[in-house]
């Protein structure tokens, strides 16, 4: 793999990291807006122009991290650096579980490590 073939894996696999944090930011900013409407009750648009910026980066994320996923699994069955067997389900128990943590962890450990 060259080596910036490695670097787009890199940011890739920091990707879905930044986006949840964009999402995290994006829910602490809007709450301010959603507590001034207290009792008023707003009319459908206006609740709508406030919330589709964060519905669209929140699918954003989930297809950036689904596609993370996809992936670094499919790197990680064709890498035969990657012990058979029990590493193999470690590391796809991390991807599952890590909520995108692995995928870094990964990339940095298979995939920039790797000699050329």
């Amino acid at each position: 793999m060259s080596r910036n073939s490695k670097i787009l894996s890199g940011i890739f696999s920091f990707l879905p990291i930044l986006f949840a944090f964009v999402v995290i930011v994006m829910v602490f900013t809007m709450i301010p807006q959603f507590a001034s409407w207290d009792h008023n009750e707003p009319d459908f648009f206006t609740v709508w122009s406030s919330i589709w910026p964060f519905i669209m980066i929140a699918i954003i994320a989930a297809v950036l991290k689904l596609a993370a996923l996809i992936y670094f699994i499919i790197h990680m069955l064709d890498n035969k650096r990657v012990k058979e067997g029990g590493e193999k389900v470690i590391w796809v128990l991390v991807f599952l579980f890590t909520g995108g943590i692995g995928f870094p962890i990964y990339w940095y450990m298979r995939i920039w490590k790797e000699e050329a």
